[in-house]
């Protein structure tokens, strides 16, 4: 398993199999998930406090 990190500003080909086409915000892609696909894991502790990130499983 891989994991990406990518800007919710970044855009997606909405034909992402040829990527053509108009193009749409990871924003809305992930606007449309449900609350049951997202987990809060810890990445360790920092300097203020540990670091909590939202993390979902796409394919």
């Amino acid at each position: 398993m891989n994991a990406v990190l990518v800007d919710r500003e970044l855009y997606l080909p909405k034909d992402c199999e040829h990527g053509q086409g108009l193009r749409t915000r990871i924003a809305e892609h992930v606007a449309a998930f449900g609350k049951r696909m997202w987990k809060r894991l810890s990445c360790g502790a920092g300097t203020k406090g540990e670091r909590l990130y939202e993390w979902a499983i796409v394919s």
